[in-house]
């Protein structure tokens, strides 16, 4: 899966990645929440989800927050169930 990097502007932005101007100046990827030095690694997910989901996610690498979709979707699946 492609990592999905956050940029300036973005509202999940924290200051450990910008500059003293906002600007985001080191690489995070919001799904594996890994930096700079790790991104030539493929982007793995550090939450859990069923595979349907996961495949959702990669079918829709627009989706800004990786894990919250997951969990939403995830519970609402689990509220279907029940």
């Amino acid at each position: 899966m492609k990592h999905n990097l956050i940029k300036t502007g973005d509202n999940d932005s924290f200051p450990q990645i910008q500059d003293r101007n906002g600007e985001v100046v080191l690489s995070y990827c919001r799904v594996c929440k890994k930096g700079e030095a790790e991104l030539d690694e493929e982007c793995n997910p550090t939450f859990t989800a069923s595979p349907e989901v996961i495949q959702w996610l990669k079918d829709n690498p627009d989706v800004p927050d990786k894990e919250l979709a997951t969990r939403w979707i995830d519970h609402i699946r689990s509220k279907r169930r029940a």
